[in-house]
């Protein structure tokens, strides 16, 4: 509920007025669905003690009931507000598609994350090599201080033991781009992927690279919902 700033304790905003300003001043704030590796742009409406949320094409297939969408607050970014998935779909009356929310109540989340993380799932080109495990493995997700992999679920908790130290690694876009990491750690299993949290190596040009990677992917990730919610 409270957050440092300057020294100072800061106490989290009420998620009620939270989500009444966004919806009465038709704001548009991003979503985040990790489950579904899904990040975009929309509006939410609060109706009834629920939250409508503007959906994007090509949610649907991975949107799940229980998912847990979250935003920063426009005016506060140092908090979020996190809210349970009820309903899948809904059409309202000016054609609309959302999905539905609890409406949360109690004060907003002090944001645990200061790097932002991209959805890489659609890139088939984008992997994680870990010379220690002599294996490949496809990036769903990455940030300036990690990243999240799949991997065969036999091998996660041999090959991943959480906090494990894994020496070396390279984060690569086939042969065009190479950034070296000196050490990976698993932090976290969901199903068939492991987040790893990993050190990038100060030698060469490699922090440099990588902030490429993610100005790129910052570019072309987050999409826009055409229609808010009204």
């Amino acid at each position: 509920m409270f957050r440092k700033n300057n020294g100072k304790s800061e106490r989290a905003p009420l998620v009620g007025h939270v989500l009444k300003r966004i919806s009465s001043q038709q704001q548009v704030v991003r979503i985040e669905i990790d489950a579904a590796l899904a990040r975009f742009n929309t509006g939410i409406l609060l109706r009834d003690g629920l939250v409508l949320v503007g959906k994007p094409e090509g949610l649907d297939p991975s949107l799940k009931l229980g998912d847990t969408a979250r935003f920063r607050i426009p005016w506060n970014n140092k908090f979020e507000v996190r809210m349970e998935t009820i309903v899948l779909h809904l059409n309202l009356k000016n054609g609309t598609e959302v999905f539905v929310c609890k409406s949360p109540t109690g004060r907003a989340h002090a944001v645990r994350r200061t790097a932002e993380r991209f959805n890489t799932s659609r890139f088939r080109n984008l992997h994680l090599r870990l010379p220690a495990l002599n294996d490949v493995f496809p990036i769903v997700d990455i940030s300036a201080a990690g990243c999240r992999v799949e991997a065969d679920p036999r091998l996660l908790k041999n090959s991943f033991g959480v906090g494990r130290r894994i020496w070396e690694g390279l984060v690569h876009v086939e042969d065009k781009l190479q950034v070296q990491l000196d050490l990976v750690i698993p932090r976290v299993y969901h199903e068939e992927t492991v987040g790893l949290e990993f050190k990038v190596n100060r030698r060469g040009n490699h922090e440099r690279k990588l902030s490429t990677l993610l100005g790129i992917l910052a570019m072309g990730e987050v999409s826009t919902v055409s229609q808010q919610p009204t």
